[in-house]
């Protein structure tokens, strides 16, 4: 889908960068002077044009080396109240399709990489923002497509 990724007219929202790829500049919405998630993850292509792949609210965004994937953080982070839950997902861009490959659970996920060659994932999670962080890669018998 191929629109303008914020309503013109509103002030307090503002697009940052997320990553740049060869396919081309990652950005998200942000809301200024709020505690909301980012939303509308777009990618902005070398032609000029804008591809909206995300317009739910997620925690964070990141795109593999090459562009044609996103691993996607979402979940819950209550505050003063239970753990926060948290998932990671694989979006696919070229496709749109978003697949959960670790389900949403009550842990803190702190950080996230790719493999260089796309093919991996790693994340640093912790039961809570504050506890001892530990490494899980994530490896699928096939390859992350």
């Amino acid at each position: 889908m191929k629109s303008k990724c914020f309503q013109q007219g509103s002030r307090n929202r503002a697009q940052i960068p997320v990553d740049w790829t060869p396919a081309g500049l990652f950005v998200q919405g942000i809301i200024w002077a709020s505690d909301a998630p980012p939303q509308n993850l777009a990618l902005l292509q070398p032609d000029g044009t804008q591809q909206i792949l995300r317009q739910e609210s997620y925690l964070r965004a990141v795109p593999s080396r090459e562009g044609e994937r996103v691993a996607i953080v979402t979940g819950q982070i209550p505050i003063g109240g239970p753990a926060a839950r948290m998932a990671i997902s694989v979006l696919d861009v070229s496709t749109g399709n978003e697949q959960v490959i670790f389900p949403e659970t009550p842990i803190w996920i702190s950080d996230i990489a790719w493999s260089p060659d796309g093919s991996q994932l790693a994340f640093i999670s912790a039961p809570n923002p504050h506890g001892a962080c530990r490494h899980t890669p994530y490896h699928q018998r096939r390859r992350i497509r």
